[in-house]
């Protein structure tokens, strides 16, 4: 199981980003004749499959977390795990909550938008480069143990 850590943690970042898309839900305003302006149409799905994908995310997220802290073979590795997991999701809330700001139908939509994504771009993708620092970071046993000549 602890060979899965990319996977797992791929997996909580895309759950906690549909989880925090499902959340907050729409969020356009009322449309009083002028038209509402878009940076992003969201993502047409018919509720069923919205609901399906919102269980799905949450089993994953359940996963991932598990895969994560559950299974790490020591204490120092789990401390490590957990710091990913953290990052993992927090860049998943950031991707979510900037889903929804962009596809929001409110007027200047551009101006919101551009702002979200030159915020939550390079945000998430710090998060994202601090769990892959944690995932590739080998415990101190193993960095200690001095290699064997066969």
């Amino acid at each position: 199981m602890f060979r899965y850590r990319w996977v797992a943690a791929f997996v909580l970042t895309a759950a906690a980003a549909v989880l925090t898309a499902a959340i907050i839900g729409d969020r356009s305003t009322t449309d009083y004749g002028d038209g509402l302006d878009y940076m992003m149409r969201p993502i047409s799905v018919s509720r069923e499959l919205g609901v399906a994908i919102v269980i799905v995310s949450i089993l994953g997220y359940v996963a991932g977390a598990i895969c994560l802290l559950r299974f790490a073979p020591s204490e120092d590795c789990r401390e490590r795990l957990a710091h990913a997991w953290l990052m993992s999701t927090l860049a998943g809330i950031v991707l979510g909550v900037a889903y929804r700001i962009v596809t929001a139908g409110v007027i200047g939509a551009n101006i919101g938008g551009g702002l979200t994504v030159w915020v939550a771009v390079p945000l998430s993708t710090y998060l994202i480069v601090r769990a892959a620092k944690a995932l590739a970071a080998r415990p101190a046993v193993e960095r200690e143990r001095p290699a064997s000549s066969a």
